[in-house]
């Protein structure tokens, strides 16, 4: 029953582009895993839903299999990177 409610949710986005919700997801992200960002906006797409995705931290891989690499991102970056999704109208 619940396989069925969501394909009809997703087929009902699909054919309502303009009624398709977004998401700005602020999170840390794992470039060579699926958790993080990247976990959450794969679950959230499947559901049907626009996901932007800003990466607050962005590392190489899962820093319990040692040094991830990367790093946080600076405030001024995300600050920036909001100011262009807000000149784009993305926010409404």
């Amino acid at each position: 029953m619940l396989a069925n409610q969501t394909q009809a949710t997703i087929a009902h986005v699909m054919l309502e582009p303009s009624r398709t919700k977004t998401i700005l997801s602020m999170q840390s992200q794992v470039v060579g895993a699926r958790v993080g960002n990247s976990a959450a906006a794969f679950a959230m797409e499947r559901l049907g839903v626009r996901v932007l995705q800003l990466p607050t931290t962005l590392l190489g891989r899962r820093p319990d299999h040692g040094p991830p690499g990367g790093g946080p991102i600076p405030a001024e970056t995300l600050s920036s990177l909001i100011e262009g999704l807000a000149d784009d109208g993305v926010f409404g």
